[in-house]
């Protein structure tokens, strides 16, 4: 994460400042992350590299054990007469080139020869360099936790980015550590951090904010860059500080019970249904049902536009 520029009470003000692509010419503001904190404690904690040395010993030695299993595995003694039979069959090609001759192709057949490996020799290759590489790194490691205390308390700016564990490459990570290409006042530094397990509240409920994150991507908008100024005067934040220094909780205020006047009414149940009657002065109709007639029809004229 990137180094805090400045805290004022209980909100801290991070700054990201460098050049975030190729249209970039000068270092500058691109982003702004205001953190604003409902404690005295702090949310971020520096992992030191004393401990993060101690860890890439666990690293390699995983590392290890996984590469020699994953070798293991891929070994199969099975495979030697194959290899054999390609070995055969190469040597037979060079000794009877056509467009060669036995003088021509000495060397090529010498160096053949010389560089083949069985399927064993391959393994045994394999798993000593393996060996060769992690114990190198290992004591590399064992070399740095025996620096002074005051260099293994600080923190680090990013983790071992190799895919592999080697001396040459943890010297060179190991050494990197504190070779920055500008000030601080150039381009914002990062380090490696964890969450303070001590800054939660566990007693409050995840109803009840504790913090407060606000993200100011600035880049190169205008709009944005002036948003960042009015977010950055002096009070402007206040609001949000007022939601995290409330003292009641939440969830013991009341419940609010919402009251009503409108109320249903329903019909009595018809248990039994009263045959249909016909008034005594209702006259039958007088329109004849003819159901051979034919509904109305209509007539219309289709105008063509085009020829």
């Amino acid at each position: 994460m990137f180094e805090k520029s400045r805290t004022e009470g209980r909100v801290d003000y991070y700054e990201q400042i460098g050049m975030s692509n190729v249209y970039d010419t000068i270092y500058k503001s691109k982003h702004e992350f205001i953190i604003i904190r409902n404690s005295d404690k702090p949310v971020f904690l520096p992992i030191p590299r004393k401990d993060y040395l101690q860890q890439l010993l666990t690293d390699v030695e995983d590392y290890k054990n996984k590469e020699l299993a994953e070798a293991k595995m891929e070994y199969t003694p099975a495979n030697e007469a194959a290899n054999k039979a390609r070995f055969d069959e190469e040597l037979k090609r060079i000794d009877n080139a056509k467009n060669s001759t036995p003088e021509q192709m000495a060397p090529y057949r010498k160096r053949f020869i010389e560089t083949w490996e069985t399927e064993k020799q391959k393994y045994d290759k394999r798993v000593a360099r393996l060996m060769t590489e992690t114990t190198g790194a290992k004591d590399v490691l064992l070399e740095y936790l025996k620096k002074p205390e005051d260099w293994l308390k600080r923190s680090f700016p990013n983790f071992y980015g190799y895919s592999s564990y080697s001396s040459k490459g943890m010297k060179q990570y190991l050494d990197g550590l504190d070779n920055f290409p500008n000030s601080r006042d150039v381009e914002t530094r990062t380090y490696v951090a964890t969450l303070n397990p001590n800054y939660y509240n566990k007693s409050l409920g995840a109803e009840v904010p504790q913090l407060i994150m606000v993200h100011l991507p600035k880049g190169t908008y205008p709009h944005m860059q002036k948003v960042s100024k009015l977010v950055n005067i002096p009070g402007a934040l206040k609001p949000l500080e007022n939601i995290l220094s409330q003292d009641l909780h939440p969830s013991e205020q009341p419940v609010p019970v919402h009251t009503s006047s409108y109320s249903v009414s329903y019909l009595s149940k018809l248990t039994k249904l009263k045959p249909l009657t016909v008034p005594a002065d209702m006259k039958p109709s007088v329109v004849a049902v003819n159901p051979a007639a034919t509904s109305p029809t209509s007539k219309f004229i289709l105008i063509s536009l085009f020829p």
